[in-house]
């Protein structure tokens, strides 16, 4: 046996490299251990997976862009009544074509019907019948009238018609409250009413003619045209109706006709008024409404475009614009929201100068409305474009689309509204 002679120095320095070891042995299985406990100790992961909506790829487009759909089977509609095929058909092949989002949303709407209790739109006989809108599409039709119509945009209150009429009492007398005594009396409150409220369905019909060329091009620009084009043309005629209808021929009667007979304001200091003789006209209609003891929880004025223009041109004394510049940045005119509508006609009155100003608060005003919507496509039709000229679909190769709307107008109060007669402000 040999034996190895160390020194001192050498002997520590084999000690201090037996405790490294030692101690790198117990860290790597102090390690290991603590891995494999920490393992034991976190349960297992599991991966949740979302469910997907089968309707969210065409949800993102629709959302943002209302009455897109409605358009769009407004065109596949001309297209199948020109082709001779049903509607459901035009827009499987429409689908098949594009692969795109919109037509995809229509065809699942289509096709889901024991979903939905109904389909978007169905048509029998694609050469004589018309197409029943789903509540789906009229609703996106519907809201897009609130930006685009006067009397909407300023509040008034909407009602649903399912049976197509509504009924209900106008109250004109308000519950009465008072104090009493210990011993006293209580009087019993007897709300006065005047009438019944009646909303009974209306047809609204507005033509919108589409050229072929158009309908042709599966651009989706195409689609924004014909939407804006029918919502402007629906917004145009229920505002002449809301406003100034008379109630002739199955026609609603607008706030003209239903305002309180002491509530219409005659003289307006002619076509070139002061400054002071404005703000008294202002000042008056409105203390007309506070002496109805209106709620006034949604105030709004409507005025005729030369109305607005002459207000814009006031200025004090000192050169400063009176109106112009809350009216450009709110929109409003002594704080009231106010909106323009080319409906009231400026030619009234003994000089045909004349024009009205509406202050209304819009929330005692009331538009039952039908969900229902239909539409009818008519090939090659002659049609009248507003103006009192004939336009011939044969020669201008023009389909047209006929949109048929219900709805009724009212008021609860008829103090609800003044209105102020003969401005000729700027004429």
């Amino acid at each position: 046996m040999s034996v190895i002679k160390m020194s001192a120095d050498d002997l520590e320095k084999l000690r201090q490299d037996e405790r490294k070891a030692g101690e790198d042995a117990g860290y790597e299985k102090g390690h290991k251990e603590g891995v494999e406990e920490g393992r034991k100790s976190v349960p297992p992961q599991t991966v949740q997976v979302k469910q997907q909506d089968p309707y969210a790829p065409y949800k993102a487009y629709t959302e943002k862009s209302e009455g897109l759909m409605m358009a769009r089977c407004m065109r596949h509609a001309v297209k199948a009544k020109r082709e001779g095929k049903t509607l459901e058909a035009m827009v499987e092949a429409a689908y098949a074509e594009t692969n795109s989002e919109i037509d995809g949303r229509i065809k699942q709407l289509m096709t889901d019907g024991a979903a939905r209790q109904q389909k978007a739109m169905t048509v029998s006989n694609p050469a004589s019948a018309g197409f029943l809108v789903n509540e789906v599409f009229a609703t996106e039709i519907i809201a897009l009238l609130r930006s685009e119509a006067v009397v909407r945009s300023l509040g008034a209150q909407v009602l649903p018609m399912p049976g197509g009429n509504l009924t209900f009492n106008a109250q004109d007398v308000g519950a009465i409250v008072h104090y009493k005594s210990e011993t006293g009396a209580i009087v019993p409150s007897q709300p006065g009413f005047n009438q019944d409220v009646k909303l009974a369905e209306k047809e609204l019909v507005g033509l919108v003619p589409m050229s072929y060329r158009l309908l042709d091009n599966a651009d989706y620009s195409v689609d924004v045209i014909v939407r804006d084009d029918l919502a402007a043309a629906m917004a145009t005629r229920e505002d002449i109706a809301f406003i100034r209808g008379d109630g002739t021929s199955d026609t609603p009667i607008g706030m003209r006709n239903r305002v309180f007979p002491t509530h219409v304001i005659a003289d307006a200091y002619g076509n070139n008024p002061s400054l002071q003789d404005i703000r008294s006209v202002f000042a008056t209609m409105m203390l007309q409404m506070r002496r109805a003891n209106m709620p006034n929880r949604r105030l709004g004025w409507i005025i005729s475009p030369r109305t607005e223009a002459y207000l814009m041109t006031i200025s004090d004394g000192l050169g400063n614009p009176v109106f112009e510049r809350e009216m450009i940045s709110n929109r409003t005119l002594r704080n009231v929201p106010y909106r323009v509508s080319t409906q009231l006609p400026e030619d009234l009155g003994v000089s045909g100068l004349g024009t009205e100003i509406y202050l209304a608060d819009f929330s005692q005003l009331l538009i039952g409305e039908s969900k229902s919507m239909e539409f009818d496509v008519i090939l090659d039709a002659a049609y009248d474009d507003g103006t009192g000229t004939i336009v011939s679909g044969v020669s201008s190769l023009q389909a047209v689309v006929r949109v048929v709307a219900r709805h009724d107008f009212n008021t609860r109060y008829r103090k609800a509204m003044v209105v102020q007669n003969q401005v000729e402000w700027g004429a």
